[in-house]
């Protein structure tokens, strides 16, 4: 995390570790990028990065889930 933030364009506050990528702004510029990509015609782009962000969005249910099943063993 220091290293990121030794780059002024990346603010180590920016990114945090947890589960899926995170930090206040990286999940909404990935959304402003997909609209982007759909504004300029480019669907395919569109396309991988909702899947990216579906499988973000659904990496604490994931987690939630194998932590039950461990937990109930």
């Amino acid at each position: 995390m220091q290293t990121l933030g030794i780059d002024p364009r990346i603010n180590s506050g920016d990114i945090r570790p947890g589960m899926g990528y995170g930090g206040g702004r990286l999940p909404k510029d990935v959304r402003a990028f997909t609209a982007s990509t759909r504004q300029l015609g480019v669907g395919q782009s569109a396309v991988l990065l909702c899947a990216a962000e579906e499988i973000n969005e659904s990496r604490t249910g994931v987690a939630l889930n194998l932590i039950t099943r461990a937990m109930s063993d």
